[in-house]
């Protein structure tokens, strides 16, 4: 197995992580609060970039490769670099290493991407072709190579083995993050929209009151509604438009269930059923539903 090994280097909220191949969190430092909600068992995603005031104003041309601990400081209407300890008359932030490896870890490392056009069979073809061909030590002297007829933009003195993690973490973004992020948008307050693997309409709701738009305003009698038994959590809608629910329909909804919910890694129950059977009291707080009747699938988080 491979694993990978992650050092947030985030000041209060520094961490360390433990991958597997799948890009599972194996190990974690330290639990620690934020929008990710990172635990063993849960695809790691990158930490939220942090916005520096004061960085935002230093020149687009600042090469930030020349940046040491110092200080940010305002001169009028300027922003200046101080590597010294400033006047007292300049208003300043310490800046320090963290900060700027923040910026050069986005927008120098994970923002360089090999060709954006590549399909995930391409970059299983050229990885099949880097193996077979080139020894993990070697580092490529050109920006490019051929396979076959069609050619493949790569950076210049990369290592093989570099290329290959790059073009294998590549693929775990299509087959783990991209899945969701690239046909999620935002429908309304709250309420995120996918398409189903049968290419259905899906509505996610994020808050209390998304969920009771969802179902009592939004869905029709003969919309599936799914939420994980027993656990506060997203409420999904998937659309009926009249062509056959496939399984696969129903665990991707699921899934999407359980993974906006407050259950734990591991395998739950997550219910469904037509909007027309499910209800509410008016003494239930909004966002809570009750089912006349309903199947349940399980699905793993």
């Amino acid at each position: 197995m491979e694993f990978a090994l992650i050092f947030e280097l985030l000041g209060s909220l520094s961490n360390l992580f433990v991958l597997n191949e799948d890009g599972k969190v194996i190990y974690m430092g330290r639990r620690v609060k934020d929008q990710r909600s990172l635990r063993p068992g849960v695809i790691y995603a990158l930490p939220e970039k942090k916005q520096f005031a004061f960085l935002q104003q230093l020149p687009e041309n600042f090469d930030v490769s020349e940046v040491k601990t110092g200080f940010v400081c305002k001169l009028g209407d300027d922003v200046v670099l101080e590597f010294n300890k400033p006047s007292k008359d300049l208003e300043c932030m310490a800046y320090f290493p963290y900060t700027y490896a923040l910026d050069v870890f986005f927008s120098e490392i994970y923002s360089r991407k090999l060709e954006t056009t590549f399909s995930p069979s391409q970059v299983e073809e050229i990885i099949a072709f880097l193996e077979k061909n080139f020894s993990k030590d070697a580092i490529f002297d050109n920006e490019y190579i051929l396979i076959g007829e069609n050619k493949f933009s790569i950076p210049k003195g990369v290592k093989v083995s570099k290329l290959i993690g790059e073009l294998r973490a590549r693929l775990l973004s299509f087959e783990k993050t991209a899945k969701w992020e690239r046909q999620k948008r935002s429908l309304m307050k709250g309420i995120f929209e996918f398409k189903s693997p049968s290419g259905k309409r899906v509505l996610v709701g994020r808050s209390a009151q998304a969920n009771h738009k969802i179902t009592f305003n939004l869905g029709k009698s003969d919309d599936l509604l799914f939420h994980v038994s027993g656990y506060k959590g997203a409420h999904v809608l998937l659309v009926n438009d009249g062509t056959p629910i496939t399984e696969e329909d129903i665990k991707f909804c699921a899934t999407l269930a359980l993974k906006f919910s407050d259950a734990g890694t591991g395998k739950w129950e997550v219910m469904y059923a037509p909007v027309k059977y499910v209800y509410r009291t008016k003494s239930m707080p909004v966002g809570m539903v009750m089912f006349k009747k309903y199947s349940s699938v399980l699905v793993e988080k």
